[in-house]
């Protein structure tokens, strides 16, 4: 018996042993990593930046590194984290962003002698292809031509088309997209250019190839490069001017514009699309109510999780504004309007322990300069998912840019352990810079992260380096 309660002794002694060495390792590894942050921290660069640090261990759920987490700063794009896991913990993965098709009056004849209505449903992801199925919708339907007018019902949502705090400089760039309930090609257009000749104008194109813009083509190709291409966005114009030089010897490009009144532009492209698929209206377009009478046509839909992955890899602002729109509309009818969507999101944050003087949101895509957040809510939120959502982390963790290989960071942390291991979304804004997201480090543990980044007048690209030298050393630990 003696020899027995011996061995077990033994035993007992030795699990304790390795269980301290492990905690004093563990505890080791957390503090070489906090130095080698601290480090990187300690650079003149940050003596006239802000920095906020909030690393945490999912696996242990201990704390890795805290630096100025609690401060508020301006979260850019990382905000749509906060928007994709509001719009799947309300609505969910399945749900779709419709768009729908009703009409009047009779058919005979496959005539229709009524008016077509298409009903807006927050679809970001629309482009002039479907147009084309939802004109073979309408013949598939029994219908080759309509009396009467096109409609487009937008009431679904308010009449703000633009975020609040967007600044009015923004325009005409595609990155401040105007809204509405209904959209296409991203609520804008691409103006593709090329040389043609010295002396002559540039060569332009339109993409997708429309009657809708007038283009005023003043450029001229020559020897230097102060080349414009914009919007008269000043009258609310959608004629484009393309004003300047272009060298002969230079390579042409694609420049992206958003459009004024992206409903009527909608309504445009759809004519357009009926009288390529020969299906003939002899009315005007115009938006209007659908009435009570009108009779189902047809639909096309597109699910959230491909909207939320288009969202985060490509930091599509369109995506993240019709989605707090469909969020609104979902659960307090319409007109929706930011914040409506803001009522739901304050909900969910309070239900993980934030109050309203915790955080400030305006928008949904994070380009305005008024959100403010902290890094420890991003983390928090993250954690939250990570812990008590299984469900949609697993959804959000697809759509997330993956380091080095797509996305936002398809360019960033191409070696190291960072590589095709970091999870994360990007965030940028003048003089801010933002990274938040997952990884895992070389021990197997799972970390959330945040980085928020603001007052920095040098390139992002050093703000970006640094972030990617934090992400490498949480990476590494062991």
């Amino acid at each position: 018996m003696i020899r027995i309660a011996l061995k077990y002794s033994f035993l007992a002694a030795a699990i304790f042993w390795i269980a301290s060495n492990s905690i004093i390792s563990a505890q080791a590894y957390i503090a070489q990593t906090k130095k080698k942050i601290d480090l990187i921290l300690n650079d003149d660069f940050f003596n006239s930046t802000l920095i906020a640090v909030d690393a945490y261990n999912l696996t242990t759920k201990t704390k890795v590194y805290q630096k100025n987490e609690r401060y508020l700063l301006h979260p850019a794009s990382t905000a749509k984290l906060i928007t994709s896991i509001a719009g799947f913990h309300y609505l969910g993965k399945d749900y779709r962003f419709t768009t729908s098709l009703f009409h009047t009056g009779e058919i005979r004849d496959s005539v229709c002698y009524g008016d077509v209505y298409v009903i807006g449903g927050f679809d970001p992801d629309l482009v002039t292809e479907h147009l084309d199925s939802l004109s073979l919708l309408i013949r598939e339907y029994g219908i080759n031509s309509f009396t009467g007018n096109l409609y487009a019902d937008v009431s679904m949502m308010d009449s703000i088309y633009w975020g609040e705090g967007w600044m009015w400089d923004d325009n005409p760039s595609l990155d401040a997209p105007h809204l509405s309930p209904l959209v296409v090609n991203d609520a804008g257009i691409k103006v593709k250019y090329d040389p043609n000749g010295y002396g002559n104008p540039l060569k332009v194109s339109l993409i997708p190839h429309t009657k809708y813009f007038s283009i005023i083509n003043n450029s001229i190709v020559g020897d230097s490069s102060n080349l414009t291409i914009s919007r008269a966005w000043m009258s609310n114009s959608n004629n484009i001017i393309i004003e300047g030089t272009f060298p002969s010897y230079g390579t042409g490009d694609i420049e992206k514009l958003n459009v004024y009144n992206p409903s009527k532009y909608f309504l445009f492209l759809f004519s357009e699309a009926l009288e390529r698929n020969k299906i003939r209206f002899g009315g005007y377009t115009d938006t209007l109510t659908l009435p009570l009478e009108a009779k189902y046509i047809g639909s096309i839909s597109h699910s959230l999780s491909q909207v939320a992955k288009d969202l985060n890899k490509r930091s599509k602002n369109l995506s993240a504004e019709l989605l707090l729109r469909a969020i609104a509309y979902s659960l307090y009818g319409k007109p929706a309007s930011a914040k409506s969507g803001f009522k739901a999101i304050d909900k969910m944050l309070s239900e993980i322990g934030f109050t309203n003087n915790d955080f400030l949101l305006v928008d949904g895509s994070g380009l305005s300069h008024y959100n403010l957040v902290s890094a420890r809510l991003l983390t928090e939120i993250l954690t939250d998912l990570y812990i008590n959502k299984k469900d949609i982390f697993e959804e959000l963790y697809k759509t997330l840019p993956i380091a080095g290989l797509d996305g936002t960071l398809e360019f960033r942390m191409k070696n190291g352990n960072a590589f095709n291991n970091v999870r994360a979304k990007t965030g940028t804004l003048r003089g801010v810079s933002c990274l938040a997201g997952y990884l895992t480090a070389k021990n197997g543990h799972k970390i959330a992260f945040s980085i928020l980044m603001q007052n920095h007048i040098e390139s992002t690209r050093l703000s970006r380096n640094y972030q990617d030298q934090i992400c490498e050393i949480l990476s590494s630990m062991e």
